[in-house]
């Protein structure tokens, strides 16, 4: 959804963009029959549709149904990977797509294209603070506050003129678990699909990454995405009512963090 521009990075379709090609799952089986079966799957893309009557489930409702009406018995849970920068099917097409992805997970659920879990369990939890970049100045506050270019713009920024913000960092965590070569690791914030794969080279093996895990204070923007501007770099300050954007070193801090984290669980292992 970053499709550069003359004026920038602006939010709208672009086929050509990244995005995690990688979707994880876990499955658990009883020793006999469906019933209790269980499958997790992690995928990063980002839903966004609610119907005009209300709100819905998006292509991950679907995703759930359609698989759970093919494997009567089974559940299927839904897990958001990294993919705050990349937008699922339009309106007209997540239904079809939540059902397409529910049938191709079920065609992995298969013992030859699966391996069992085994080895020593561990867990660890990393924590950092992100520094914090430029913030607005206050006559852009009053501006975005008082002449916005849109409602929400100024419900989103009154409130730091009323009660100003004075941070210079926020917290941010990262949790690790490794059972045998396969870790999970759970990011927190709002993460873009870059982190995904590098995740994935960190942790050595196969890896369940997923975002928007215990705290959401902003989108976690990679170095080229803090430098190329947009909504997830700059625009969502205000939404998340902070001061300002997050600072040039705060990607490398996330990537030390994830490192930290799945080096501990490792270290745990042995």
């Amino acid at each position: 959804r970053r499709l550069p521009g003359k004026r920038g990075v602006v939010m709208s379709p672009n086929p050509a963009g990244f995005y995690d090609e990688a979707s994880v799952f876990l499955w658990a089986r009883p020793n006999r029959g469906r019933r209790g079966e269980t499958v997790l799957l992690a995928h990063g893309c980002h839903p966004v549709f609610s119907r005009a009557e209300g709100y819905c489930a998006d292509y991950p409702g679907e995703y759930r149904r359609g698989a759970e009406a093919l494997r009567p018995g089974a559940r299927f849970v839904f897990l958001q990977g990294c993919g705050a920068d990349v937008n699922g099917p339009s309106k007209a097409q997540y239904a079809a797509e939540g059902e397409r992805l529910g049938r191709e997970l079920i065609r992995c659920l298969t013992p030859e294209a699966t391996r069992p879990l085994q080895g020593a369990f561990s867990c660890a939890l990393a924590r950092a603070a992100l520094p914090l970049g430029r913030r607005l100045p206050r006559r852009e506050l009053d501006r975005l506050a008082y002449r916005p270019p849109s409602p929400w713009m100024a419900a989103f920024t009154r409130p730091l003129l009323q009660n100003p913000d004075t941070r210079r960092t926020l917290p941010y965590g990262v949790q690790a678990w490794r059972c045998g070569d396969f870790s999970i690791a759970a990011l927190e914030g709002e993460v873009v699909s870059a982190y995904g794969p590098f995740t994935r080279r960190a942790a050595g093996g196969t890896c369940m990454v997923l975002g928007y895990s215990n705290a959401v204070e902003c989108y976690i923007p990679t170095a080229r995405i803090l430098r190329e501007g947009g909504n997830e770099a700059a625009g969502s300050c205000q939404s998340y009512r902070l001061p300002g954007t997050l600072g040039r070193t705060a990607p490398a801090v996330v990537e030390k963090t994830i490192r930290r984290a799945l080096a501990a669980v490792e270290g745990k292992r042995r």
